[in-house]
């Protein structure tokens, strides 16, 4: 009865082609408007839509050789290219999530074509008999081996790479992965009955879509928390230079009434600073560390001038390497203001050193200490927050808090080579 079904209603093959082609033509188009994806993106997903294409002409093409009674050599290579393309179109979903070089994908990508190239000549997937029949070899299996490979790398791959907000977005790639499989069961189901177009290339054409939408979704959000950090990053900066500025100016208003030899050494060295770092402090670019040292240090002399109790060590053993500007100096400013200011013997110590494959910035204090969970969770201490989401941002850095309360806190910023 279902074979009766696959000669009979020649109309609905018409009209699942169609369909089909009209799917691709619309992923085509959205792809030409979609604005978040790059140059690079798009180039592999038009090839992917062209490996399609060519995937629904081939089962035409077999099907059509197919219902010939005489034997045409032809049938074999029609059948190959079919089991070379499959995979194929896998491993550009792969390189579009992790553009680099995917040695075991590739390797299975090469053992699969290397089998079905051949096969018109060892018969070590199949061959056609001389009553124009298929009939399987040895090596039948690697086509849909490969391809279940590939499918569960691509996923594996996807949700390493991006950072998923809920179990919501696991849902198509899963899904994506279950249609595949029901469609090659579909088409064992099926056996030595006719098909225009199999299972398994309408599962990869829905497949393919759906997963475009999801890279298409993970590049909207990607882009949403860029923007809406770098928003952050130009609040942060246009918050701090002020505030800078007005601590700084106003010591040096108060010391002209009492000690005018000391506010005009202070103006001296504030100008020459301001001289030598206006340009980083307005850009949110990498700058040397000794800069930002230099920032930090006109800050904590300045403090010291108003709270000559406190005490601030800078120990830079290693110095060589950039990092985002306002990194070092908003976290000396948080730990005077907020840690040693009023604490009897106030101490902040920066160290400098350089680790295996990566340079180490600490910034330590005596002070107050605070409850980092509870800090975090109420929005308090927002100046670190920023420097931890400049520092992944802008080079890939981490930084690490540790605090106990009444002892101290010691933060540590670790910034790869």
């Amino acid at each position: 009865m279902i074979q009766h079904l696959f000669e009979t209603y020649t109309v609905s093959n018409v009209a699942l082609v169609f369909a089909l082609a009209l799917y691709l033509v619309g992923f085509f188009i959205a792809l030409l408007v979609d604005s978040y994806m790059d140059k690079v993106h798009k180039r592999a997903l038009i090839a992917i839509i062209a490996l399609i294409a060519s995937l629904i002409v081939q089962n035409i093409w077999e099907d059509a050789l197919a219902a010939q009674e005489a034997y045409s050599p032809m049938r074999v290579y029609v059948a190959a290219y079919g089991y070379i393309i499959r995979p194929l179109i896998l491993i550009l979903f792969i390189f579009i999530v992790e553009f680099k070089k995917h040695y075991i994908a590739i390797a299975i990508i090469a053992f699969n074509t290397l089998v079905y190239a051949t096969t018109p000549f060892t018969k070590l997937a199949f061959y056609i008999s001389e009553g124009n029949h298929y009939i399987g070899g040895p090596l039948r299996y690697i086509c849909l081996i490969s391809s279940i490979v590939l499918m569960a790398y691509l996923v594996f791959i996807s949700f390493r790479n991006y950072k998923l907000q809920s179990w919501r977005d696991i849902l198509l790639p899963l899904y994506n992965v279950a249609i595949i499989v029901l469609g090659t069961l579909l088409d064992g189901t099926v056996g030595g009955l006719r098909q225009s177009v199999t299972f398994l290339t309408i599962s990869m054409v829905i497949a393919s879509v759906l997963y475009y939408r999801w890279l298409h979704m993970q590049f909207v959000q990607q882009h949403e928390n860029d923007f809406a950090a770098e928003q952050r990053i130009q609040i942060m900066m246009t918050q701090i230079q002020p505030h800078f500025l007005y601590n700084t100016l106003s010591t040096i208003q108060a010391l002209c009434m009492t000690n005018p030899q000391q506010a005009y050494e202070i103006t001296g060295m504030f100008g020459k600073y301001l001289r030598k770092n206006i340009d980083s402090l307005e850009q949110s670019e990498l700058i040397p560390l000794n800069d930002e040292i230099q920032h930090a240090k006109v800050y904590s002399d300045i403090e010291k001038v108003r709270f000559p109790d406190i005490e601030v060590e800078y120990i830079i053993e290693d110095g060589d390497f950039n990092l985002p500007a306002l990194t070092v100096q908003p976290l000396v400013e948080n730990a005077i203001r907020h840690g040693i200011r009023n604490v009897e013997n106030g101490k902040v110590t920066v160290t400098a050193k350089k680790a295996p494959g990566a340079h180490i910035i600490t910034v330590t204090d005596n002070g107050k200490g605070f409850v980092v969970d509870s800090a975090q969770k109420s929005g308090t201490h927002i100046g670190m927050k920023n420097v931890m989401e400049r520092l992944e941002k802008m080079c890939g850095g981490t930084m690490k808090i540790n605090s106990v309360k009444d002892k101290g806190t010691a933060i540590i910023i670790r910034i790869p080579d």
